[in-house]
């Protein structure tokens, strides 16, 4: 198959024409293997050229992703998924960056649980749910959300504290207040024993 004429296109990419065929190349591809009008490619190099070229975008928008937010390995995967790249190049730009350290699950997962904890104040159960949807392996999730969770009963009394002082004379606020709490992850038990916590320091 020879090349018979290279066109710019949209998106960093390139047309690169074989008489009527035609296939999408990066930019970067076609530079680093200094493609050129005439040169003859055959079936194989040509399936190697859109690999490459493959791995090179799902790399380029994985380190776009990251450079507004972390991600964990397994959302990284689904993300770039979703953006219809080749399901080996998604799997290999990933591994890469994992093994450069600039896909970290630990250090995803250490941010992460720190946000959930200092801005919505969730509790331990809350807090695993968050993590494991989030694709980090259930080990991972429990141990920071046990590191940013040591006491859940004194969590729930500061939020018990700030939202509902008022919830000992009105019936609806109790019950307004437990739901809250659970939807944050906090068990009955811990809020019991939160109120009793506030009973004895109100005594």
């Amino acid at each position: 198959m020879v090349i018979t004429d290279i066109i710019g296109a949209k998106n960093h990419l390139f047309r690169v024409n074989f008489g009527e065929e035609s296939v999408f190349l990066d930019k970067e591809t076609v530079a680093k293997n200094a493609l050129k009008v005439g040169h003859n490619i055959d079936e194989e190099r040509l399936e190697e050229l859109k690999y490459e070229s493959e791995l090179t975008r799902a790399t380029s928008k994985a380190m776009w992703l990251l450079s507004r937010r972390e991600y964990s390995k397994r959302e990284m995967i689904f993300r770039l998924k979703r953006d219809k790249f080749e399901e080996n190049a998604v799997f290999e730009a990933v591994k890469t960056l994992a093994d450069a350290g600039v896909i970290d699950d630990d250090r995803f997962a250490y941010n992460y649980a720190y946000n959930l904890k200092m801005n919505r104040k969730l509790g331990y159960r809350a807090m695993v749910t968050e993590l494991l949807q989030k694709g980090v392996s259930r080990e991972v999730a429990e141990k920071y959300a046990e590191q940013f969770s040591p006491d859940d009963v004194s969590d729930a009394v500061e939020i018990i504290r700030l939202k509902y002082a008022g919830f000992r004379a009105d019936e609806k606020v109790k019950r307004r207040m437990i739901a809250a709490l659970q939807r944050k992850g906090y068990s009955y038990d811990v809020i019991k024993r939160a109120v009793e916590c506030l009973d004895t320091q109100d005594a």
